[in-house]
């Protein structure tokens, strides 16, 4: 009789261990899963950071009459124009990357130019006045002052 209370409490301390194993193993992932979200997150928020960042010194380094919005091939362009070196450059979003080229005015650019500046679930531009650039991207609005 006591080996059936001796088996019972042993196999039901076995139960109550594996249900806080089982518990503690679900804490685990859904906390590595949150940490993961997270840092994914932060990755994100610093890579647009980054690109933004390089599109306001972009424009912030040229006045206002060499800055443009254009339509190019069907994709709305940030062209800034060096009169100067006879250079444009473009910067503008395709397929969830922000994406620059360089080439002469007047002359058609080549894709094997291109340089990725930053990846990005939305990045749109438009102008808000005169002299505002506003940047829409998945994690909100930014604004450039563009100097005249």
């Amino acid at each position: 009789m006591k080996d059936r209370g001796n088996q019972a409490s042993s196999i039901m301390s076995m139960i109550i261990m594996g249900v806080l194993f089982l518990a503690m193993l679900m804490i685990v992932v859904f906390a590595a899963s949150g940490y993961r979200t997270s840092v994914q997150t932060q990755k994100e928020n610093n890579d647009m950071r980054a690109a933004l960042g390089y599109v306001s010194t972009a424009v912030k380094a040229n006045n206002t009459d060499d800055i443009r919005l254009e339509m190019i091939d069907g994709v709305n362009t940030l062209v800034i124009t060096d009169h100067i070196s006879g250079l444009e450059q473009h910067i503008y979003w395709r397929d969830g990357q922000i994406i620059e080229n360089f080439g002469a005015v007047g002359y058609e650019f080549y894709k094997d130019g291109e340089t990725v500046i930053g990846n990005a679930e939305q990045f749109e531009m438009s102008m808000a006045e005169d002299s505002l650039l506003m940047v829409r991207t998945s994690f909100g609005d930014s604004y450039i002052y563009l100097k005249k």
